[in-house]
């Protein structure tokens, strides 16, 4: 983050902390590269933190953006990068646990953990979206076609 918020004013860092072992290590850091941060409503910093968004909120805010950035190092089934790829928003994410199961559309998956990686496709975001090597076709999830793969399971 500090070296793309002098690099680029454009851009709008928005944090949706869930409170966990890692919140208050995260939140220091923030504030050790950007001690002007808002926190809670309003746009006026260029670096946001919110503490676990309620589902709409959410929603409204992956709606309202050009690029989803959601670089976990761990995670479940990604709420957030789900509710990108059905906006059909580009998503730069890691390569980790069903992150790469789920994700469909235009995704750039990069290694978790990577402070260059994730800078050089922030910087580099309008080559990639527009990058067809970048969209994967959509995957449709299916109750039926679940029901009928247990069942070959089973089998």
């Amino acid at each position: 983050m500090p070296e793309l918020v002098t690099v680029d004013t454009q851009l709008l860092f928005v944090f949706n902390l869930i409170d966990s072992k890692r919140t208050a290590y995260i939140k220091e850091k923030i504030r050790k590269y950007h001690p002007v941060a808002s926190y809670g409503a309003g746009f006026g910093s260029s670096v946001q933190i919110f503490n676990g968004l309620e589902k709409e909120e959410l929603r409204t805010l992956v709606a309202s953006s050009d690029v989803i950035v959601a670089p976990s190092i761990s995670e479940g089934f990604g709420s957030v990068h789900t509710e990108a790829v059905a906006m059909k928003k580009p998503l730069l994410t890691t390569y980790i646990a069903s992150i790469p199961e789920v994700v469909r559309g235009n995704v750039k998956f990069i290694a978790p953990a990577s402070r260059r990686e994730i800078v050089q496709a922030i910087l580099e975001r309008d080559q990639w979206i527009q990058n067809p090597e970048y969209t994967l076709p959509y995957k449709e999830f299916s109750r039926n076609t679940t029901v009928k793969e247990i069942i070959k399971l089973y089998h």
